[in-house]
């Protein structure tokens, strides 16, 4: 899939205008395609790992522990744990398979993404 900007290994990635993929930039976006497995520039080809992959992600603010639901998280393609008012929908990507607490630790993430009310 083409990419617009840069995207950067291990980036969760949306679909952007004209069916081009970005990066995900903002808290619980939709249009979840899939994660980066290499990095590209702009005009490139980017890989993506989708649905029932299991691929290493960056944490966003948060944390996420083990059998979290994530979503998107902030303008660089990173995840955190799906938690908010009851009655809130998120765009969840998926299961974090492993713990992160800090912004920047890697985990490892069972794509599955949904929508799913808390």
């Amino acid at each position: 899939m083409e990419c617009s900007g840069t995207v950067t290994k291990w980036a969760g990635c949306v679909l952007g205008a004209e069916g081009i993929c970005i990066m995900g930039s903002g808290n619980n976006v939709g249009g979840f395609v899939g994660v980066a497995i290499e990095a590209a520039v702009s005009g490139a080809a980017v890989a993506l790992a989708g649905i029932g992959s299991y691929v290493k992600m960056i944490v966003g603010s948060g944390g996420a522990a083990v059998g979290d639901n994530v979503i998107l998280w902030g303008a660089s393609g990173r995840v955190a744990k799906a938690l908010g008012a009851s009655g809130t929908a998120y765009n969840i990507i998926g299961k974090a398979m492993e713990a992160g607490d800090t912004a920047g630790d890697e985990i490892v993430v069972m794509i599955a993404p949904c929508t799913n009310e808390i």
